[in-house]
């Protein structure tokens, strides 16, 4: 599953700059309890947050590349398929 790799890469350049994990939620438009829940793989981000990151850390390429494959690998699938 790629969105808690996603979740952890930035929360590594977060605490890199100083900030706290309440910080880095909101700077991507959630709570810290959300962005729990997405780094355990039990939620998903908002498009809006997605278009956030992707703005956000459009010169690194790890987040770029974990961004995409989100998009493309972690759709979430019907039941039963």
């Amino acid at each position: 599953m790629v969105l808690p790799l996603l979740i952890r890469e930035i929360e590594k350049r977060g605490r890199a700059l100083g900030l706290t994990v309440t910080e880095i939620a909101a700077s991507l438009g959630i709570d810290r309890s959300r962005l729990s829940h997405i780094r355990n793989g039990s939620g998903r981000l908002s498009l809006a947050s997605l278009h956030e990151i992707a703005t956000r850390f459009s010169d690194d390429p790890t987040i770029c590349d974990l961004v995409l494959g989100y998009l493309a690998l972690d759709v979430e699938r019907p039941r039963g398929a």
